[in-house]
Order: structure tokens, then sequence, then C-alpha cells
């Protein structure tokens, strides 16, 4: 008997299934939302602070190497020599700045020997066009211990009118030389490219075809209907593309005759990969300092004084040679000029925006800052570090 009802309770156990209430079911896909939530709010901004790590990196890593590597006579690029080779195809300098750089940033690609020569993969031909149209492995110059890439272009020389700062209203043509340098921040990493890239896969609305002067009152009202469709369907295209823009992972260093480097391209206005402050002096003569960060060329245009309307604003292709957050303008003129053949211009400065109507940054209401290219060194931008 005792035997039969120890089975029989076996068999009641073994027959009931388990499994979760519809309460617990509900809490458990709550937890998930809201840990998914989580996850979407920390993991972009985390991406975007990690472009900006990345790129604060290689330009302290390139600044320092190329500041030393000029104090080297033998080392400099833009020196001038009868047998140096400079065109699109082979450049002299471009291995004698990759040999230079190589002796001061750490890599894997490049070999040692006593005489303190680590340019076994540096080559006068490895060129990147100033277009930026294609990276391609064989051109890599080096690569660092951290995975990124190196690409160099030949030595860029061209003339560009500036004004004369003695004749107002007057300008003269001024040679420009540099260098372009290209770093790959994530090495083998995606998405290779100098330009944004989007995931989204949506295609673009095409607005509707306007009708004709003599249509129907019926055709200008389907037109109209087709109209606001397009333009409910063109923001929502937007507002997806912008949540699904992938910054660039490859970004231009110009490097200038004064052993100095400067950004340029994407990295000029989008704070997401670069952000900065100014210096200036006030009417009192007091030295101050912006405490927000904003983009790298609105910070210049405050200190350069482009947001003053004064009528006495400097033109952007106003300069000093001493300090690189000055002479964007005219570099950016100079790769225009150099890439003038090219359908498409440089990738460097694909689709670049009208950098005059970044909004200013205010310090009061009337501006007490000054900075002139007569008194620079009263005036500079510094850049936000992330570590």
């Amino acid at each position: 008997m005792k035997q039969k009802k120890l089975k029989m309770k076996i068999k009641t156990i073994i027959n009931k299934k388990a499994g979760f209430t519809l309460a617990e079911v509900l809490m458990a896909m709550g937890i998930i939302g809201i840990l998914t939530a989580l996850a979407l709010t920390t993991i972009v901004p985390a991406q975007k602070s990690a472009t900006k790590y990345q790129y604060m990196s290689a330009y302290n890593a390139l600044s320092t190497a190329y500041y030393n590597t000029m104090l080297d006579n033998s080392k400099n690029p833009f020196l001038s020599d009868p047998t140096y080779v400079h065109s699109e195809e082979e450049d002299t300098g471009t291995e004698i700045l990759c040999k230079g750089l190589t002796s001061f940033i750490n890599t894997f690609s490049n070999g040692k020997d006593d005489d303190k020569d680590y340019a076994t993969t540096c080559s006068a031909t490895k060129i990147t066009s100033v277009l930026a149209d294609e990276f391609l492995d064989e051109n890599v110059q080096f690569t660092a211990t951290n995975g990124m890439k190196f690409y160099i272009s030949n030595l860029i020389k061209e003339t560009v009118s500036v004004p004369v700062k003695t004749n107002p209203g007057h300008y003269q043509g001024i040679e420009f030389q540099f260098y372009i340098v290209y770093v790959d921040l994530n090495g083998n990493g995606k998405p290779n490219s100098i330009l944004y890239t989007n995931k989204s896969n949506i295609p673009e609305p095409e607005e509707p075809l306007a009708p004709p002067s003599n249509a129907s009152d019926e055709e200008k009202a389907q037109y109209q209907i087709e109209l606001e469709k397009y333009q409910k369907d063109l923001e929502r295209y937007n507002d997806e593309m912008a949540k699904n823009l992938v910054l660039p992972d490859i970004y231009a260093f110009i490097l200038l005759p004064s052993g100095r480097i400067m950004p340029i391209g994407i990295p000029e206005y989008d704070k997401n990969v670069l952000s900065a402050r100014f210096i200036y002096y006030d009417n009192a003569n007091e030295m101050k300092h912006s405490f927000k960060s904003v983009a790298y060329y609105q910070a210049k245009g405050s200190a350069w004084g482009y947001y003053n309307n004064t009528g006495a604003e400097p033109q952007p292709t106003d300069y000093n040679e001493d300090e690189p957050f000055s002479m964007n303008d005219v570099i950016r003129t100079a790769i225009e000029t150099a890439a003038d053949d090219a359908e498409d211009g440089s990738y460097i400065l694909k689709d670049f925006p009208n950098l005059k109507q970044l909004e200013p940054l205010a310090i009061q209401k009337n501006a007490p800052y000054h900075c002139s290219n007569k008194d620079l060194e009263s005036c500079y931008v510094f850049l936000d570090e992330y570590r």
C-alpha cells in the first residue's frame, strides 16, 4: 500500500509542468527593456568618446614625432636638394619624413639598427594622393604598435592669393608647402573611410515632379498631397540617417615646414571628433579663456574675430605662420587647387560646410576679446584632451 502511494506521488510530481507565470514573464521583459535602453544610451556616446580619444592620441603622437623629426636637419623633408625627387609617383621627402616619424613612433613594421634607421617599410613610391580617394595596404608607410596605419602624401606646393597686410584691398600670391599624413585610427577595422558612412539602408525618397502650369486643379491637388508625403518621408529619412551615421576612421593631418601640424577636414567642424577652446585678452588686457568646448574652427573664428561684426574682421585667408590654427583656410585653398583637375576634388574637403555659418561662441554681448594677425600671440586655440 505504501509502495503504491509512493508511486502515485512520484507520478504526480513528474506530471507537473515547470514554467513561469505571466507576471514573472512580464517582469523579466520589463527588466530586459530597461537594460537595453541603458545600453543604447551609454554605448553610442562611448563610441564617440573613443573616436575623440583615438584622434587626440594620433594627434599627440604625430605632433611630438614630427617636432622632434624637424630638429634633425637630416630628416627635414622640405630641404632643397638637387637629388630629391618630388612628384605624384615618387617623392624623396615622403621617405625621409617616414624615417623621421618612425624614429619616435613605436612600430611593428619598422626595424631598428645601430644607426637608428627605422626605414624597413618607408618608401618614396608609397604615395597616398591629395585626393584621399583610396587608401591601399600597399601604400601604408608604417603601422604603429597600437594598430594605427600611417599613409603619407607627396610634397604639396601651391600658390594661394592672400591679402597684403600693409596694403588693404590688395592681394599677393604666396606659395605654401606641406605634406599630408593620413592616419587610420583603427587599423584593419571598418569603415576604412575618410568620409562619413551610414549603416542605414533606407533609400532616399524621390521628390514628386511639379505639374505644368496648365495642369488641372485635380492634378495640382494631387501634387500637393504627394509633396506633403515626400516632406514627411524626407524628414524620417534624415532622422534615420542621423541616427545611423558612422564617423570616419581615417583622418588627415597637415605637416607644415615650421615643424607644427594642424587638423584638416571633418575634425575642423565636428565636435564628435575634435573640440577646442581658446585663450584671449579682454579690453582690460586680462587673460581669459573660454570654458565651453566648441568645434575647432568655431574656436578659431571666435579668437580670430570672425564673429565680432565690427566690419573690420579679418578675412579667412589672413594667417600667421607661427600659429597653425590660423592657417586652415589657406591650406584648404591650396588643397582645392592641388585637386582641381579631379572631378570630385579632394575627399578631405568633400561636402565641406560653410564654416562662417557656425554659431559664434559668445563670451559677452559685445565680445570684449581681440585677436588679429598683427597680435596673434595674445589669442590662440587649444585642443581638448581625452583620456
